[in-house]
């Protein structure tokens, strides 16, 4: 570490052992919560609106209308999605909830319009028995025969063309291409072209291609299938690794923002931006006196709720001072030690979250006996 992490560091871990000996965790995110509804009084009332009532994920995290992400085209302009910007790290992120199915050609839309090269998504599909997310991928299908998924609304088709396995991790082949009305302009073709799965991690590339003028991007999708909802990592060591490799294929770097989303797109989603943040301006940009607590009012200024709970909050400290140690961290996969067990983390009880409507079940419903029942 250079002299200025090193300071860094000292300061950050203080910040954290001055809540951590009090035991005051539960308080000191209180006091965030209630500063934060204290100097921020945004509206959000495009998400209200009848009409985008079902476009919704959860009843009472919308996106603020000041930083919400706005479509180009199609039968809406709303998606439950905002720009959240971090002046000092020099990063944009869209934080979003986990699609739906009546959102899913929003999500692609959204992606080819903000010109996003990377999604990172933190949530697995099913979580306790509940659908937290639509799978919006096809996924590969072993019977030799191509899988797509085909979102009419924006003239979206998405194909699993092929697929390969090694030891470590397994490479997809998909095609995205957009049908168009030949007297309209041309949307987007997407291409998806390689996946990678690790131990608790898959690694998708895709390449999109305006049909019209030929104009091509590749986008990479990560998925950390080991966090739980409301909770955290087992350890800041596996999270670290995950989020330096997103780091490493330069991803996070581009012109476009991050897309960045777990089921709501506010706890893991912000856990997940926050740690990013605050190592950037630490370890790249050498900044100083970084306080880790303004850094989160900061980001809530774009988008509710970001981290959800005492215990995510905490995390993030944790992750921040082992960060700081970035070199024993950035390469290859996680060790043996450091893995997160799917079942035990599935099962792990997370810290009592604060209320929140779980509308979710009304949308998709849950999961008993392997069936999808409404509740």
């Amino acid at each position: 570490m250079s002299y200025e992490e090193t300071n860094m560091k000292s300061d950050v871990e203080n910040e954290f052992l001055s809540v951590e000996k009090g035991q005051e965790w539960n308080s000191f995110f209180n006091a965030i919560r209630d500063e934060c509804s204290r100097i921020y009084d945004y509206t959000s009332l495009e998400a209200k609106k009848p009409k985008n009532k079902d476009l919704n994920r959860y009843r009472d995290v919308y996106p603020y209308d000041h930083s919400r992400i706005i479509l180009s085209r199609g039968p809406t302009d709303y998606i439950n999605a905002n720009l959240v910007v971090v002046d000092k790290a020099k990063r944009k992120y869209i934080l979003t909830q986990g699609p739906l199915p009546q959102t899913t050609s929003h999500f692609w839309l959204m992606i080819w319009d903000q010109n996003c090269r990377a999604i990172v998504m933190l949530n697995r599909i099913i979580e306790k028995h509940v659908i937290k997310c639509h799978q919006y991928w096809p996924t590969a299908d072993h019977s030799g025969e191509e899988s797509s998924i085909i979102c009419n609304d924006v003239n979206l088709k998405v194909t699993n063309i092929s697929e390969e396995k090694n030891s470590c991790y397994t490479t997809t082949k998909l095609r995205f291409h957009f049908k168009y009305d030949k007297q309209e302009a041309a949307p987007p073709r997407i291409l998806f072209f390689a996946l990678q799965t690790f131990k608790n991690a898959i690694v998708d590339s895709y390449r999109l291609e305006d049909m019209k003028t030929g104009e091509q991007r590749e986008v990479i999708h990560y998925h950390c299938t080991t966090w739980p909802d409301f909770g955290v990592p087992q350890s800041p060591t596996a999270f670290l690794k995950f989020l330096y490799a997103v780091r490493a294929s330069g991803a996070l770097d581009n012109a476009g923002p991050t897309v960045v989303h777990c089921s709501a797109g506010i706890g893991r989603s912000g856990t997940f931006c926050l740690v990013d943040s605050c190592l950037v301006m630490i370890q790249d940009m050498k900044l100083t006196n970084i306080v880790v607590k303004d850094i989160l009012i900061e980001m809530r200024k774009y988008r509710m709720g970001l981290i959800q709970t005492w215990g995510q909050l905490r995390f993030s400290y944790l992750a921040i001072i082992k960060g700081i140690d970035k070199a024993e961290l950035e390469n290859g996969c996680p060790d043996d030690a450091d893995e997160v067990n799917e079942v035990e983390s599935e099962d792990e009880a997370p810290p009592l979250p604060p209320p929140r409507n779980e509308s979710l079940h009304h949308r998709e419903g849950v999961v008993k006996n392997g069936k999808v029942v409404s509740v």
